[in-house]
């Protein structure tokens, strides 16, 4: 009797949910960008089951979806990651594994273009800034900055045709007042607002956050008003 008992056991269809393959948006990533991971699962067992599946970021579980499916079906998981530190990194969901290589946020010949308007001495004027990133290291970088159409009497604007480091940022070194969301050719971003004002100057600043990029920044001076607002990077991290 106990024997049958075993045989009938065995003949019970069972599920049997795997992971057949496990794919990512890309293998080459910069720190704090998003990265897409989509796991395909079936179900090659003979019975409907339920399973839960975690995505494993260098083997710590982050997320986890249960599922259920019936014999042959299949399911596509997608699960969204950001890596905090440089180097490789596995992703794991299911028996399945990736490694993604994350980069440093700024990186040789990474840019930044920025549409610059206002008004100097009582006349209009509108331009372009391009910042090109050189001499990039693990916490440093030079900024290399070309005009066009802006006026070359701005104070301001002149200092920045010189290669400065980026912890010469004086307005990023300058108090932050606050977050707020901001629009960006990106959508809406969380931004960090940091100022400058006294009796006769007043510079807004909007960084996206935890950097010293900025989104958009505002110069008002009883001579000069400057809009300067971000129009492209090459930096996808950004974008995301």
């Amino acid at each position: 009797m106990l024997l049958c008992v075993f045989i009938a056991e065995a003949l019970t269809p069972q599920p049997f949910i795997i992971v057949e393959d496990l794919e990512a948006t890309s293998r080459s990533v910069f720190i704090g960008e998003n990265i897409t991971i989509v796991a395909n699962a079936k179900n090659i067992g003979r019975a409907i089951g339920e399973s839960q599946l975690h995505c494993y970021l260098d083997g710590i579980s982050i997320f986890s979806k249960n599922l259920t499916l019936k014999p042959g079906e299949s399911r596509e998981l997608i699960f969204c990651v950001r890596v905090s530190s440089e180097g490789n990194h596995a992703l794991m969901v299911g028996d399945k594994t990736i490694t993604v290589e994350a980069h440093p946020l700024y990186f040789e010949g990474a840019y930044l273009i920025y549409n610059v308007y206002g008004t100097h001495q009582d006349r209009s004027f509108q331009g372009t800034i391009q910042m090109d990133f050189s001499n990039v290291t693990d916490h440093d970088y030079d900024v290399l900055t070309t005009t066009s159409g802006v006026p070359g009497q701005s104070q301001y604007l002149t200092t920045m045709n010189y290669s400065i480091p980026a912890t010469s940022n004086i307005l990023r070194n300058n108090m932050i007042v606050g977050k707020e969301y901001i629009i960006t050719p990106f959508g809406w971003k969380m931004a960090e607002h940091a100022y400058i004002s006294n009796l006769t100057t007043r510079i807004d600043a909007f960084y996206v956050e935890d950097t010293d990029i900025m989104y958009k920044m505002m110069l008002d001076q009883p001579s000069i008003f400057i809009v300067m607002e971000l129009k492209e990077t090459n930096m996808s991290w950004m974008k995301s």
